[in-house]
């Protein structure tokens, strides 16, 4: 890949060489991060989406959330309200 387009493309990012499961800790564990999306989670996937993109994963866990319960996802802020 050419520097110019791999610059314009991940900036001064680290480029991944490697499996990104193998950048998982080994103090992590499956269970740890399914007890850490545990509210979002709907199958072992859900786990593994999270484990190596939380922040990303995270957000669509949201988005699908309110997409289920008919909200619009535009309006989310972060906090339950109850009903």
């Amino acid at each position: 890949m050419n520097e110019e387009v791999r610059k314009m493309a991940i900036g001064d990012e680290k480029v991944i060489e490697c499996r990104p499961a193998d950048l998982i800790g080994p103090e992590e564990s499956f269970e740890s991060y399914k007890a850490q999306c545990r509210q979002y989670a709907k199958c072992d996937e859900d786990v593994l989406s999270y484990a190596l993109f939380p922040q990303v994963a995270e957000k669509f866990f949201q988005y699908r959330q309110a997409k289920e319960n008919g909200i619009d996802s535009t309006l989310l802020d972060g906090t339950t309200h109850p009903v």
